[in-house]
């Protein structure tokens, strides 16, 4: 369970995420993380930015989005 935005709240599976399903795309394609990019603002976003080979922060990111990125 997350807050994706001060009135959302999401309940998910555990294991899987938005890096589990970029990944899971990226793998179907033939893509490397180091060849993508993955931009969010919000806590649901932080495991894809994290899978991609760079990843952005938007400028309204909540500060855990923005430490694990890369710009």
């Amino acid at each position: 369970m997350l807050k994706s935005a001060p009135y959302f709240l999401e309940i998910l599976d555990k294991r899987v995420n938005k890096g589990t399903g970029v990944k899971s795309l990226a793998e179907a394609l033939g893509i490397k993380p180091e060849e993508g990019d993955g931009d969010g603002d919000q806590e649901n976003d932080i495991a894809m930015i994290e899978y991609a080979g760079m990843g952005v922060a938007m400028d309204n990111a909540i500060p855990s989005v923005k430490g694990g990125a890369t710009l």
